[in-house]
């Protein structure tokens, strides 16, 4: 968690690549979902442009409002931020093209289904064990 002393101690430099690594994270779930739902077919596409609808996904609502946050600290515009957003969508689409990724983000959900809540120490056990396995 970025507290406001952090944030203030930090130089502008470390303030974007903290903005940039909050929005991303803050934006993978949704990516993760995105991806999954189109994997298995569940994604319609509009019939006028061809591009994928998306469903709802749960809390894709806070995960923007999160990353929109983080955009705001660096950018005064919305055309700006907007634009930050769609590169740190992006960036996580990337980067969960990654094996090890998609099997970290396998691990977390399935440990989230059984337990509902996760601590920022299971977490980080669960992502490290879910790519132990996916490099083995």
């Amino acid at each position: 968690m970025v507290t406001p002393e952090l944030w203030r101690a930090a130089s502008t430099s470390a303030r974007r690549r903290i903005a940039r690594a909050g929005a991303a994270v803050a934006l993978a779930g949704s990516v993760a979902q995105d991806q999954a739902a189109l994997e298995r077919g569940w994604i319609a596409v509009d019939a006028a442009t061809g591009a994928p609808i998306r469903p709802f996904a749960p809390g894709a609502e806070d995960d923007v409002r999160v990353a929109m946050r983080f955009a705001s600290r660096i950018y005064r515009g919305a055309d700006a931020r907007r634009a930050f957003l769609r590169r740190m969508r992006a960036t996580s689409e990337r980067l969960l093209a990654r094996p090890e990724a998609r099997a970290a983000v396998r691990g977390v959900a399935r440990s989230l289904l059984r337990a509902k809540t996760l601590s920022g120490e299971r977490v980080v056990a669960c992502v490290r064990r879910s790519v132990a396995r996916a490099r083995s």
